[in-house]
């Protein structure tokens, strides 16, 4: 049985090799698109599969026709000695272009997600890093290349609105760790309680006069204006705070800290005050030391 497999072997090889003498002339359109139809990767499943050899007899193990059964897009072997030279280069010139693009693109998410401050300039030295890192001589990294990087990416120059310390990326990294491990926690418990007996509060600040900060307006105008009741309101907020369980039902007063900071509340206040349709217990209060606070009820 031995025998008959590597006689039929043979006989598969050599009608290869008379096929191999006739394949087809690839034409310029082929040659021009190769380097978008195949990956690199595709490229060395590919080799490897071609020179694979049989221990046994010391011939190669598939026949053509069993490789292109296995890759149906490499429509003869002239592609194969292409695959090796692309190979040997460390892929085409616009493969190498992706590999520069991607490594900027990674260095760049990483940078900011840990809030660095990033320029065209750090831009244009990890495209150089990466170029020479896969032998890549011809890529500059030029003003053009980091315009189209940032289009490509939709990235553009924006204005920084705060600043924070590494201190506070670090405790923000912590506090993310601590919520899930609690989430992770409760889960376990909420099976034990019933869900009138799970309780939630939080305080929620509310502004006086809520605006958005954009609007559609006319391109080129040299102001962009906005029209509140009053601008005062705008930067001055309230506090409510109510507890409801889980099965969404509220839970005893609600409390409700006003602006007023020395406990007292103006006639007018008290006239336009909104009337909720249940009790709920006003309160203003003033916070005098970390121990005590002093807060009146009407």
């Amino acid at each position: 049985e031995e025998d008959d497999e590597e006689d039929e072997q043979q006989q598969m090889n050599n009608d290869d090799e008379q096929f191999d003498e006739e394949f087809m002339e690839v034409d310029n359109d082929q040659h021009h698109h190769l380097q978008k139809e195949f990956s690199i990767p595709y490229m060395k499943q590919a080799i490897d599969f071609y020179d694979q050899i049989n221990d046994k007899t010391g011939r190669k193990s598939h026949s053509w026709k069993a490789f292109q059964h296995r890759f149906p897009k490499v429509k003869n072997r002239s592609f194969i000695e292409r695959f090796r030279k692309y190979l040997e280069s460390s892929g085409t010139k616009n493969q190498k272009l992706d590999q520069i693009n991607q490594y900027t693109y990674n260095k760049f998410k990483k940078a900011r997600s840990e809030f660095h401050f990033v320029h065209d300039i750090h831009l244009k030295r990890w495209a150089l890093q990466k170029a020479r890192e896969i032998n890549d001589r011809t890529s500059e990294a030029s003003d053009s290349w980091i315009l189209h990087f940032k289009r490509r990416h939709a990235l553009c120059s924006r204005k920084v609105t705060k600043l924070i310390t590494q201190r506070e990326v670090v405790d923000a990294d912590t506090i993310n760790d601590s919520v899930n491990d609690f989430v992770n926690k409760i889960k376990k418990l909420l099976p034990h309680y019933r869900g009138r007996n799970v309780l939630n509060t939080d305080q929620t600040g509310l502004e006086i006069e809520m605006v958005g900060n954009r609007t559609l307006s006319f391109k080129g105008e040299k102001a962009t204006f906005g029209k509140v009741r009053s601008v005062h309101n705008t930067s001055h907020s309230y506090t409510v705070q109510f507890i409801t369980s889980l099965t969404d039902q509220p839970i005893g007063k609600w409390y409700l800290c006003l602006k007023e900071k020395n406990g007292h509340m103006s006639d007018n206040i008290k006239k336009d005050l909104f009337q909720a349709s249940r009790k709920v217990d006003i309160v203003s209060c003033r916070i005098l030391d970390s121990q005590r606070i002093k807060t009146s009820s009407w």
